[in-house]
C-alpha cells in the first residue's frame, strides 16, 4: 500500500501543480496574524469605551438636541481612535490574507492538487466576489481544516463548531457593522446618536468574539499544518 505521507518526487508531480510542491513555513505569518487579531480586540475594547463614553455625555442633552456640541467635544480622541482602527483593519486585511494563501498552500500540498477544489489564490479571492462571498471562503476554510488534520482521509474529517461560529460571527459583524455605518452618518439628534453608538457597541463586542474565535483557528490550524509537515519528514527519513 503506497504511504500517504510520503514525500517523493514522483507521488509530488503526479498530484500537485507545478510550485505547490514543498511546504512553506507558516510561522512568521501566523505570529503576524496572532498580533494584528489582539490589535483588533484592543481597538475594540477602546471604541466601545469611547461610544460609552459619548452615549453618558448625550444623556446631558435633550433628545432633539444637535450632536454638534458633542462631536465638538470629541472630535481628537474620535479622530485619533478612527487612525489607529484603519490602520490595524488595514494591516490586519493583508496579513490574514496572506495568512489564508499560505494555509491553503500547504493544504495544496499535504492533500494534493487532485483532492482540493480551492487553490490558493480563490482561498482568498473569493472574499472579493459579490453573493459568492458569503459561503465560498468558509467552503475553503473547511477544506484547508480537512486538509490539514488528515490529508489522506480528508473526506471524513469532521468540522470543529468554531469553524462555522468564525463564519456566523464574521457575516453577522459585516452586517452589523454596515448599519452602524449607516446610522452614524445619518445622525443628526441625540437620540439618533444614542442608537448608532448602542449599535456601535454591538459592533466592537461581536469583533471582539470574532478575533478571539479566529485566534483559536489560527493556533490549531498552525499546529496541523506542523504536525501534518513533521510526519512528512519522519516519513522521508524513513
Amino acid at each position: 500500500m503506497d504511504n500517504p505521507y510520503q514525500a517523493s518526487a514522483t507521488s509530488a508531480g503526479a498530484v500537485a501543480p507545478p510550485g505547490v510542491s514543498y511546504f512553506k513555513n507558516p510561522a512568521l505569518l501566523t505570529l503576524a496574524t496572532r498580533i494584528f487579531l489582539g490589535l483588533g480586540i484592543l481597538t475594540s475594547l477602546c471604541a466601545g469605551a469611547l461610544a460609552l463614553h459619548e452615549i453618558s455625555l448625550m444623556g446631558e442633552y435633550s433628545a432633539t438636541d444637535s450632536l454638534d456640541d458633542i462631536y465638538d467635544q470629541m472630535i481628537i480622541p474620535i479622530m485619533l481612535l478612527g487612525l489607529v482602527q484603519s490602520v490595524a483593519v488595514f494591516g490586519s486585511f493583508v496579513v490574514i490574507a496572506m495568512w489564508i494563501y499560505r494555509m491553503a498552500w500547504n493544504a495544496r500540498y499535504f492533500a494534493g492538487a487532485s483532492h482540493m477544489e480551492y487553490t490558493p489564490g480563490w482561498a482568498v479571492g473569493w472574499y472579493f466576489i459579490p453573493i459568492a462571498t458569503l459561503w465560498k471562503p468558509y467552503q475553503a476554510m473547511k477544506e484547508i481544516w480537512r486538509a490539514s488534520d488528515d490529508p489522506a482521509h480528508m473526506r471524513l474529517v469532521s468540522i470543529p463548531f468554531w469553524l462555522p461560529l468564525w463564519w456566523c460571527l464574521w457575516l453577522v459583524n459585516n452586517i452589523l457593522s454596515n448599519v452602524s455605518a449607516r446610522l452614524t452618518f445619518r445622525a443628526e439628534i441625540i437620540s439618533e446618536g444614542m442608537l448608532a453608538n448602542r449599535i456601535s457597541i454591538l459592533v466592537e463586542a461581536v469583533n471582539i468574539v470574532l478575533c478571539l474565535v479566529f485566534l483559536a483557528i489560527v493556533n490549531r490550524l498552525s499546529r496541523m499544518q506542523w504536525h501534518q509537515q513533521s510526519l512528512r519528514q519522519a516519513q522521508a527519513v524513513a
